[in-house]
């Protein structure tokens, strides 16, 4: 795992806009999927508000509207820690409710009723609970009223301790869970399957994850993981499956589900493949899975994605260790192969921009290349109906003031990537890293001595305080004066 005991994320720019904190120099950051929603117009048949008939024009055809839809997909993007940041303190949140339609919501209802194990019911619950398992009467309570999105995540969550957490199915097969991680694997299950079907409950989800797992010890939340992804890949070919059967009963459907999960963008056919590829047993370990949607997010290239996960897969199963290590080193290498580790093709694409001679940079990397002699480009996407364009940023000032992606050509890049070749060779790379390694082991060794004298100083003063009391209010000239008077009548 990149960072186990991470508690909150956000990414570089986030933490200096959002919180006004800056991450730490050297800190290494973490790779996670996140949602890159956009709109789109789509038109339908317009229908009485109340109703719910369509509406039947002068002419005796349906009445049209266009409406603007938000359509979810997802990223790799690279966050930090708050530990791996410095500055003001942070604000306390809370679990806020889902809230919002869902596209497909009344199909995926419809497709999970179909396949869990219990009858789903909508009844009125006292208190703040917005479902449960009823463990007894073996059925599955939901909350009505609230929003699509909640409803939606609140279903799978309670069919996956249906699924997972039937006391008596525990009792005969010997499992034994307490309540945190029943909460944990529910609520992943959850995250897994709405993700997949186009609703992102992270600003939900991860918070209600993190506060269950909080008293949890990395070995138990590890040994949740192969059930989580299991059975989340279980949950979803069922429901893919029962779709397609109501797509085929309802064959003029404008928008289904299926049609939807033919549009993925390369990180979420990734993860697709993946779980198809892991159907019936886990196959890949979680640094493997890590590199198959960085690769996706790096390049993305769909078909050289599935390829990648298909061959890793085979070779795994066969126990060929040397080609899993050679497929691993080919893909990193192409990951390597770009100029900023920060950003991938995926958010430049998303951003409006295609060119083939083009790489993505931040910001950062951007002034870091421009000091370096390269040349770099203020880019903007063809967003809005305006054309992609790219300009020379000449000045730092420029790369500052352009609110927007940056890029240097491929041919630029591999130039300037020979040079640096060129001027350093491998032994001298090899003193140089050594020499980065000893210049951080004496930063750490100075900051421990400084540690131990602010320690020491701090006991110090505290001492001398339960003895002078009053030096608290003296200001330092007039403690030194004391200090002095009572030091010559010893």
């Amino acid at each position: 795992m990149q960072k186990p005991e991470a508690t909150l994320v956000a990414g570089y720019q986030a933490w200096q806009k959002k919180f006004n904190r800056q991450v730490k120099r050297g800190e290494k950051g973490i790779q996670i999927i996140a949602p890159a929603p956009y709109k789109e117009k789509q038109e339908i048949e317009k229908t009485d508000p109340e109703t719910g008939e369509i509406v039947i024009g002068e002419d005796g055809q349906p009445e049209t509207e266009v409406v603007e839809r938000v359509i979810t997909k997802f990223r790799v993007t690279t966050v930090f820690d708050v530990s791996q940041t410095t500055g003001e303190p942070i604000p306390e949140f809370e679990v806020s409710e889902l809230e919002g339609d869902v596209l497909i919501y009344h199909d995926f209802m419809e497709a999970l009723k179909m396949v869990a194990p219990v009858p789903v019911r909508f009844i009125e619950i006292d208190g703040e609970a917005k479902g449960f398992y009823q463990l007894v009467d073996k059925y599955i309570a939901v909350q009505p009223g609230m929003s699509e999105a909640q409803t939606m995540k609140t279903a799978v969550h309670e069919t996956a301790h249906a699924v997972l957490h039937d006391r008596d199915q525990m009792e005969a097969e010997g499992i034994v869970k307490d309540q945190l991680t029943r909460e944990v694997e529910a609520e992943s299950v959850a995250y897994v399957v709405c993700n997949h079907f186009g609703l992102d409950t992270s600003e939900y989800s991860f918070s209600y994850i993190a506060s269950w797992s909080s008293g949890k010890n990395m070995k138990e939340l590890r040994a949740s993981m192969d059930t989580i992804r299991k059975t989340s890949a279980d949950m979803i070919g069922q429901i893919e499956e029962k779709l397609k059967e109501l797509q085929i009963e309802r064959p003029e459907q404008e928008v289904t589900a299926v049609e939807q999960t033919e549009e993925l963008s390369a990180m979420q056919y990734a993860e697709q493949t993946i779980n198809r590829l892991e159907q019936e047993r886990t196959i890949f370990s979680n640094d493997q899975r890590n590199l198959i949607v960085n690769f996706a997010y790096k390049l993305d290239d769909r078909e050289a994605t599935e390829k990648l996960a298909e061959n890793l897969s085979e070779s795994i199963l066969n126990g060929n260790r040397e080609t899993v290590l050679k497929l691993i080193g080919e893909a990193e290498e192409q990951i390597d192969s770009l100029p900023d580790s920060m950003i991938g093709l995926s958010e430049l694409h998303e951003a409006g921009f295609y060119s083939e001679s083009m790489l993505p940079l931040t910001r950062e990397r951007a002034v870091e290349l421009h000091h370096e002699g390269v040349t770099v480009y203020g880019l903007t996407g063809a967003v809005g109906g305006q054309e992609q364009s790219q300009r020379i940023m000449n000045l730092e000032l420029d790369i500052l003031q352009h609110d927007g992606l940056f890029g240097v050509t491929k041919f630029e890049w591999e130039n300037y990537r020979r040079s640096q070749e060129t001027v350093m060779t491998p032994e001298e790379k090899a003193l140089l890293q050594a020499r980065h390694r000893q210049e951080e082991a004496e930063a750490r060794n100075r900051k421990k001595e400084r540690d131990a004298r602010t320690h020491r100083l701090v006991q110090e003063g505290a001492i001398l305080e339960s003895i002078v009391p009053h030096i608290k209010e003296m200001d330092l000239d007039s403690l030194k004066r004391e200090l002095m008077i009572r030091l010559r009548g010893m």
